[in-house]
């Protein structure tokens, strides 16, 4: 009974995150890991909120450029930079910044 509140609470924790705002799934793994959430906990959390859409790094690379290319006029190699930071895999972040780039 234990492990199924410890992951609802992780769960719960994420759903929280991302209320206040988008999140790459690495990024969102980090913040619960620094908030000492189990590590599978983590893992299975990140995995449901995938499989219900609501965490997809391509989705968040896309606003997250757009975002900083229009308000905050970034190059694309800051955008880069950033997204990678967030956990962003490369390829994922380089798509995101080629489509908006067609914009």
């Amino acid at each position: 009974m234990a492990e199924v509140t410890a992951f609802a609470d992780t769960y719960n924790k994420a759903l929280e995150a991302l209320a206040r705002g988008p999140r790459a799934t690495k990024d969102l793994g980090r913040w619960l890991a620094q908030r000492d959430h189990a590590p599978e906990d983590i893992s299975a959390a990140l995995a449901r909120l995938t499989e219900r859409g609501l965490l997809n790094d391509a989705t968040y690379a896309t606003m997250f450029a757009r975002s900083r290319l229009t308000t905050h006029y970034m190059s694309r190699r800051r955008i880069a930079a950033e997204l990678a930071k967030r956990g962003v895999e490369r390829a994922v972040a380089d798509a995101a910044i080629a489509e908006v780039m067609e914009d």
